[in-house]
């Protein structure tokens, strides 16, 4: 069995404190032997044998709405998805034997018909859950958002004025005489970094450039100002 993630704080829940001590340990039994998708191929005198004490399938009313009976007998918890994997894609290999039991058990129309809310494994309805259809258009959100990045890619280099260059030179320690160099040197170039290579970060051109000013003026950063040379 694989491990899962578990609510502790259904301990402090009053659904949860009204249980008796078998179904307390019957819910416990349950959230542990479902598989991927929440679902409980019941197995009652397993079940009553493994707790110690009987549970029956009047003992599954006691749970309320967050276990559905299916059309197949089995059991579905509502909210095991929904607490397990916040995110489901089918790109991801761990996610396929959800997906399968999905399908197997015709979860689908049921998990959309709780796509308002699903119960979790302590506490009800919380907003915002996805559902199948959410993933879905999450993905293709996803795909929009890469297309922006590579249109951003492909926007044309802007050069910056003389006024941009001061102001960012300012915050890195570059003199403005240095930055006016530094300006009417690219703007010699056209903004080109080699023969033919268009420039595409004019602030690392500026950090260079003041590091190789820093490097041919050491002895005026080394120097001490007359008030620490003593008299």
């Amino acid at each position: 069995m694989s491990k899962r993630f578990t609510a502790t704080e259904k301990w402090e829940k009053e659904w949860f404190q009204q249980l008796t001590p078998r179904l307390k340990c019957f819910w416990l039994y349950l959230c542990d032997h479902c598989d991927a998708a929440g679902v409980w191929e019941p197995n009652f005198g397993l079940a009553s044998y493994k707790i110690g004490d009987k549970v029956s399938p009047a003992s599954m009313k006691e749970f309320g709405d967050r276990v559905h009976l299916l059309p197949s007998g089995k059991y579905w918890i509502s909210g095991f998805i929904a607490f397990q994997y916040p995110k489901l894609s089918r790109e991801c290999k761990p996610h396929i034997p959800i997906f399968r039991s999905i399908e197997a058990n015709g979860l689908s129309p049921l998990i959309d018909a709780c796509s308002k809310g699903f119960h979790t494994l302590s506490e009800g309805y919380p907003k915002g859950i996805h559902t199948l259809q959410d993933k879905d258009t999450d993905k293709d959100k996803g795909k929009e958002l890469v297309k922006d990045k590579d249109k951003a890619k492909e926007q044309p280099f802007a050069p910056p004025t003389l006024e941009e260059m001061k102001a960012f030179g300012a915050t890195i320690g570059l003199p403005e005489i240095e930055c006016e160099k530094c300006h009417d040197y690219y703007q010699s170039k056209d903004w080109k970094v080699g023969p033919k290579a268009q420039m595409k970060d004019w602030q690392a051109a500026a950090r260079n450039w003041r590091r190789n000013w820093q490097e041919n003026n050491g002895d005026l950063f080394n120097q001490k100002p007359d008030y620490e040379k003593g008299f």
